[in-house]
């Protein structure tokens, strides 16, 4: 019997993923594989949901429950992540007005983005990726510019970095 068998290891082994889309830049197993990881389009998602029985009226904060005082109790990311969309829903059907989120604060100075709701009973928005470390705290707070919402359900999609 010969020498044990070895393995290569995973950097060792060419790789060529030059006819992908998009393709790979990676050159050896082991990058491809990282690469893969990171670029995934099914990289994993994590949803929190926000719910608000009755009127969102104007410069009220929408986050866990209606139950919660949302102005105290702001919403606390876990994860380093992205926010990447945002969905609305509510049983009024001509909603104006906007939906501000506030981070690590509730102080005017704090908002980071804003999405107009003009007309609208239910909407999914793609947010221009807002980065959060783990511990941030995000705050929604509603600004009427019309109907208020009432009934509200929304729910705020990260993608985990």
């Amino acid at each position: 019997m010969s020498g044990p068998f070895t393995f290569p290891v995973a950097q060792a082994v060419p790789f060529d993923g030059s006819d992908a889309l998009p393709p790979f830049v990676a050159e050896n197993a082991k990058e491809g594989i990282i690469e893969a990881r990171n670029s995934a389009p099914g990289k994993a998602r994590a949803p929190i949901t926000l719910q608000h029985n009755g009127t969102l009226g104007n410069n009220n904060w929408h986050g866990y429950s209606s139950s919660i005082p949302s102005n105290t109790t702001p919403i606390i990311l876990p994860w380093d992540c992205t926010l990447t969309e945002y969905t609305f829903s509510n049983q009024n059907t001509s909603v104006d007005g906007n939906m501000e989120f506030y981070l690590n604060g509730t102080s005017a100075g704090d908002i980071i983005y804003t999405i107009n709701f003009n007309n609208v009973n239910q909407t999914l928005t793609d947010l221009p990726d807002l980065d959060f470390v783990a511990g941030d705290l995000l705050r929604l707070r509603w600004d009427d510019n019309g109907q208020n919402p009432s009934d509200v359900a929304s729910v705020l999609f990260f993608l985990l970095t």
